[in-house]
């Protein structure tokens, strides 16, 4: 059972691994419940003081994500939107981010459905291969080891002692899009026959 200070019950998890990143409380308690029978009370918002029936409850483990913070990007503009010319890829150097808190640290370049497309400790510059569209970058911080940052997993499957910055929401061009046009004209000379 997850609970806040107070021993009021927050969620259950039912296998080992808690993303604590849903809950808004900065510090956490976790107790494993032991029960044979019916168990009263095992549910969101009650105080684990009043459940009822044959039950056991461990010793309590404090978490607390106090100490990670993912930071936070802004653009050169101080928007949170960017369009980015692969032919013009230094404009990633405008890309930022402060305040971190975390003993390790990544960037991560999503797609549109939240999946990861990139991963990297330097600026994702490498988004200037993927295709055209829609894309959002975000700071990732952590502790420890994480389970589920790979290449091609969901963000909301990656689990362990972490936090993420901002997203900042980047249109990639297509190469042709951010070429200049040329639209000019030579004009035409006239003049006096001599």
């Amino acid at each position: 059972m997850i609970c806040n200070d107070d021993e009021d019950i927050l969620g259950f998890s039912t296998n080992k691994t808690l993303d604590i990143t849903s809950y808004p409380e900065k510090t956490l308690y976790v107790y494993h419940l032991s029960f044979d029978g019916e168990i009263i009370g095992a549910s969101i918002g009650n105080n684990i003081r009043n459940l009822e029936g044959c039950h056991a409850l461990s010793n309590k483990i404090e978490i607390s994500d106090s100490s990670i913070f993912g930071g936070e990007i802004p653009t050169s503009f101080e928007d949170t939107e960017v369009t980015i010319c692969p032919l013009n890829i230094e404009d990633m150097d405008n890309l930022v981010v402060k305040n971190i808190i975390g003993i390790s640290s990544s960037w991560v370049v999503l797609n549109n459905e939240g999946f990861i497309e990139i991963i990297g400790s330097q600026k994702p510059y490498g988004i200037k291969d993927l295709p055209a569209g829609s894309y959002k970058i975000r700071h990732l911080s952590f502790q420890g080891e994480l389970i589920g940052l790979y290449i091609g997993n969901n963000i909301s499957n990656i689990f362990g002692c972490l936090d993420w910055s901002n997203p900042i929401d980047v249109n990639l061009l297509d190469t042709d899009e951010c070429r200049p046009s040329c639209s000019l004209k030579g004009g035409i000379i006239r003049g006096e026959e001599l």
